[in-house]
C-alpha cells in the first residue's frame, strides 16, 4: 500500500489506498486494516470505483469519521475519494477539511459554486 512508510505518512498526513481494481470484499478489508494503522494527525484516502456504503457503519462503529467526494479522472471516468480519520483526532479532521475544500475548489471552473460533498 502506498504510504506504508510512517515517515511519509507523518509528513503528508495522507495515506492513499487505491482499490478501484479490487473485487469485493477486498476494498473493505483493506480499508479496515489501513485505518487501524493510522497515526495521530493522519487520514486514509481510499480511491474506489463505487461508493462503499457498507463501509460507513463499520468505520463509524470503530470510532472513525468519513467524508466522500465523487470525482472524475482525466479520462472522464467517475470515481470516489473516501476520506477516513479517527473521530477523536481533531488535527486529522481539520487537515481533511482543508484538503477536501482545496480538492473541490480545484475541480471547479472559475466562478462556480459547489456545496455539499457526499457524506
Amino acid at each position: 500500500m502506498e504510504g506504508d512508510d510512517p515517515v511519509d505518512q507523518i509528513q503528508s498526513g495522507e495515506v492513499v489506498l487505491d482499490v478501484r481494481d479490487l473485487p469485493p470484499p477486498e476494498p473493505m478489508e483493506k480499508a479496515l486494516a489501513a485505518i487501524g494503522e493510522l497515526q495521530e494527525g493522519c487520514w486514509l484516502r481510499m480511491v474506489h470505483r463505487r461508493e462503499p456504503r457498507m463501509l460507513y457503519p463499520l468505520v463509524e462503529a470503530a470510532g472513525f469519521s468519513h467524508t466522500t467526494l465523487k470525482m472524475v479522472d482525466v479520462n472522464g471516468e467517475p470515481f470516489f475519494s473516501i476520506f477516513l480519520w479517527k473521530t477523536i483526532d481533531s488535527a486529522a479532521a481539520a487537515r481533511v477539511a482543508v484538503f477536501v475544500a482545496e480538492t473541490v475548489a480545484a475541480e471547479l471552473p472559475p466562478g462556480s459554486v459547489r456545496v455539499n460533498p457526499l457524506c
